[in-house]
């Protein structure tokens, strides 16, 4: 991804990570349905990891149940750019 953000206040070179996901999962015969479920499967189930993002916890509220959560998270929730020193009241 590039540094900045666009006029939207998306991060530049956005639109081109779905083209990567697909290219990456589509060499492995995976289709677009099944890298979904591994990747929003993953985020259920994992966590993240503090010395690679700064936070340390799961991405879901019920990390022991698998669900659509993460997936719902990414297309309902309000995003924000943050870089390493971004502090976030609330």
């Amino acid at each position: 991804l590039g540094q900045g953000l666009d006029d939207n206040g998306r991060i530049n070179g956005w639109e081109n990570l779905a083209d990567h996901i697909r290219n990456v999962f589509g060499r492995m015969g995976i289709t677009d349905q099944e890298t979904v479920a591994l990747v929003c499967g993953g985020h259920v189930y994992g966590r993240c990891h503090p010395d690679l993002s700064g936070y340390a916890g799961a991405w879901v509220e019920e990390p022991t149940k698998f669900s659509n959560e993460y997936a719902a998270d990414l297309v309902g929730d309000e995003w924000m750019y943050v870089e390493h020193g971004t502090t976030v009241n609330g």
